[in-house]
């Protein structure tokens, strides 16, 4: 008899367990229509939604959130599958994922997140888009601080990247590797007055901006 008592109790602490975790969850079933649905999307609920297309992007989330490329597989629609798909590949940072993407766009922002998430180089070619793939070398650039990857952005990133790499890293011998020698003294009074060292003013070569760099220590007023 006291067993009896005893799996009674247990089994009516397991029902009491049940109900507090069920209604720890939103009281979606109260709301009607979208609201229903957006109820279910936010507590990531997604076979509970009706609407085909926020099922579908609740779905997208839950196998990012999840790390779970086969939950992608019960979406409808191809373009939020392959957003599905790129959500995997960022999170579990597999860039075999990436490869069995079909879409370019989400293949390329694919290859562009891991290449940036990682500083891997290697992965920039692989994006198509020759506009992002450039920016992806830029990212990575400055990222790592190293100026031979601004060498594939034209002239005027070129410059830009080299010159925030060179103020990174108070290298002003990287000032020289500018188009043109106003642009190299610009970025050598830069690095002299970051390093606080009026010496470097000499490796300036016109004379008014040599000067105006020398000015600028006796005055103290610097700015990047």
């Amino acid at each position: 008899m006291k067993t009896v008592i005893a799996l009674l109790v247990i089994f009516i602490l397991f029902l009491s367990a049940c109900t507090t975790h069920l209604s720890s969850s939103p009281d979606c079933v109260t709301l009607e229509g979208i609201e229903r649905d957006n109820c279910y999307l936010e507590a990531i609920q997604c076979n509970n939604i009706n609407d085909v297309t926020l099922k579908n992007s609740c779905l997208s989330d839950l196998a990012g959130k999840n790390k779970d490329l086969t939950i992608c597989d019960e979406i409808t629609d191809d373009k939020v599958q392959e957003n599905c798909m790129y959500q995997v590949a960022v999170a579990k940072n597999e860039q075999k994922i990436c490869k069995q993407i079909i879409d370019p766009y989400w293949k390329d922002n694919c290859h562009y997140q891991l290449a940036i998430n990682n500083n891997n180089n290697e992965l920039c070619p692989l994006i198509v888009d020759v506009t992002q793939q450039l920016k992806c070398r830029e990212k990575i650039a400055i990222a790592t601080n190293d100026s031979l990857l601004c060498e594939f952005l034209n002239t005027i990133d070129k410059d830009k990247c080299i010159t925030t790499i060179a103020k990174s890293t108070l290298k002003i011998e990287l000032c020289g590797q500018l188009s043109n020698d106003i642009s190299q003294d610009s970025c050598r009074t830069k690095i002299a007055k970051l390093s606080n060292n009026p010496e470097l003013c000499s490796e300036i070569k016109y004379k008014q901006i040599k000067q105006g760099c020398l000015d600028s220590f006796e005055n103290q007023t610097f700015t990047s």
